[in-house]
């Protein structure tokens, strides 16, 4: 007797913990860079650059890439930039994970904050979130079918399951050129940039996933004549494909993605001007890619001619309850501190959305969070025509979710689709931010599936009777029945007559062994 098997290739959850990181460090002027007056604005960059397990622990390392676009009084008020690097090592416990098991960690840049301790130092205060799990890639194999030369009575059924196709990490790399348009000046030295993504469009190909979205750019630089300050902002389409090999478009794609490198180059343009921006960027994708099928199982067995044991595994299998990629507008007003320089002319802004808390309602799951604003603008003062603002924009969000329940996984990524302002006055800003939530959720279904089986020969006791009397006990069904006398569904509905497999309590039933 064979049991015919099918394969079925998961992904299991073995730990999952979260942890805040506070890095208090300070960070010098480079040589070549001029004494700081006072900092305008302080970017943040976590880059992560190893994640490994060693007895029960997950090693971190990594490192927050700080940039500092500050004014110097040297050789007049000017704008001037630097940058610094605070490195990081953390452990953090985790004794169900194995050496060699995948570790994942997620980042998030909660807070930083400068401060001025001279003229050539700078105090960085920065919080870290990071949400480490690890997951470990198993096989499964459960009984779909017997083969055999006893008389085997199988009972089947039948289960919708996720099934890991693929899992890995890979890049993308965007490569583009944009020109300056003739109407503003050259540039002679770029003092600030930025890059950001926008909503990202994933689509499944056969052996390939399509990535299509729009990627912001903002630069502050110098013109190519005297000390003018301009700024220059853009939007950037990219299109393309990354290998995904064994995939088809029926598959569903639960992709992370992070910039992991960016690069701004100016080049002349065919006049010869300083105009034309030559733009890398690195993407990181963290990829799975889920397959649903529906699988027939043997659920239960047994044999007509002998003693047949099966043997079960209990194990846990993913099921997709809902994929989708909900929207929301927040509309909020930005109202700047009076003892910030008011506002002449916005120059670039980026929005970041971070959700507080999550609830998992009926048929859904409720979000808090915050949109943080981090703003650039022109400004009229004494001290300079560049200023910085970082506001916050409370929201609520429900994204919905039929079928969620309370012991659904689930994995909602937040990310800005589309960003408008309108200066009310000095101090007031009118936003309108578009934001997608791209969520994910799964239930975990438990399952008992037969892996093995023992078969012996019948002993007296069972060859004892071969017509025998029954009346029905409470949850008893006809399969049971037939299973305990070793005969056939469809042989006791013959011989009493009966018009469905449906039985009850105090039923009389008569056994033909």
């Amino acid at each position: 007797m064979d049991l015919i098997k099918k394969n079925i290739h998961m992904n299991r959850d073995k730990c999952k913990s979260s942890m805040s990181l506070t890095l208090d460090n300070d960070i010098n002027v480079p040589d070549k860079k001029p004494d700081i007056s006072y900092i305008i604005r302080e970017q943040g960059e976590i880059k992560m650059e190893e994640a490994k397990v060693s007895g029960g622990k997950a090693l971190l390392s990594g490192s927050l890439y700080v940039n500092i676009l500050y004014v110097t009084n040297d050789f007049g008020e000017k704008l001037e930039h630097m940058s610094g690097k605070i490195d990081f090592n953390e452990v953090v416990s985790m004794p169900d994970v194995c050496d060699g098991d995948n570790v994942y960690v997620k980042t998030e840049l909660e807070d930083i904050t400068t401060r001025l301790i001279n003229s050539r130092k700078i105090s960085v205060n920065a919080i870290l979130k990071m949400n480490v799990s690890a997951d470990e890639l198993f096989d499964e194999q459960a009984a779909v079918a017997v083969v055999s030369e006893n008389l085997v009575v199988t009972r089947e059924t039948t289960n919708t399951i996720t099934e890991l196709a693929l899992c890995k990490k890979d890049t993308f790399r965007i490569k583009e050129e944009v020109s300056v348009a003739g109407g503003r000046d050259s540039i002679r030295e770029i003092l600030y940039q930025e890059v950001f993504l926008y909503e990202t469009e994933l689509r499944m190909l056969d052996n390939r996933l399509s990535l299509k979205g729009e990627m912001g750019i903002y630069i502050l630089y110098y013109g190519a004549e005297g000390d003018r300050i301009n700024s220059y902002e853009t939007t950037v389409n990219f299109d393309g494909v990354t290998d995904c090999n064994g995939c088809d478009e029926t598959m569903i794609p639960e992709v992370h993605i992070a910039i992991n490198t960016k690069d701004i180059q100016v080049k002349a343009d065919e006049d010869g001007e300083d105009r034309v921006l030559d733009i890398e960027v690195v993407l990181g994708l963290d990829m799975k890619v889920y397959r649903e099928e529906e699988i027939t199982f043997i659920a239960d067995m047994y044999c007509l001619d002998g003693k047949l044991t099966p043997i079960y595994s209990e194990t846990m299998f993913d099921n997709l309850v809902v994929r989708n990629n909900s929207k929301a507008r927040i509309n909020d007003v930005i109202k700047i501190e009076e003892n910030k320089a008011p506002i002449l002319q916005m120059s670039g802004i980026t929005a970041t959305p971070k959700i507080d808390m999550q609830t998992i309602k009926d048929d859904g799951i409720e979000l808090e969070g915050v949109i943080e604003v981090d703003m650039l603008y022109f400004a009229e003062d004494d001290k300079g025509i560049i200023a910085g603002y970082k506001g916050m924009i409370p929201f609520t969000h429900f994204v919905e979710a039929r079928g969620i329940e309370k012991d659904c996984v689930f994995d909602i990524v937040p990310q800005v689709s589309q960003i408008n302002e309108t200066v009310i006055n000095q101090k007031e800003v009118d936003f309108k931010i578009g934001v997608s939530f791209d969520t994910i959720v799964f239930n975990k279904v438990k399952c008992n599936i037969i892996t093995d089986y023992k078969i012996e020969d019948f002993d007296r006791e069972d060859r004892k009777a071969s017509i025998i009397g029954y009346i029905v006990k409470d949850g008893d069904t006809l399969w049971d029945v037939a299973k305990k006398f070793y005969v056939t569904k469809e042989k006791i509905m013959e011989i009493n007559e009966l018009e469905s497999e449906n039985i009850k309590q105090g039923d009389k039933l008569l056994i033909c062994k």
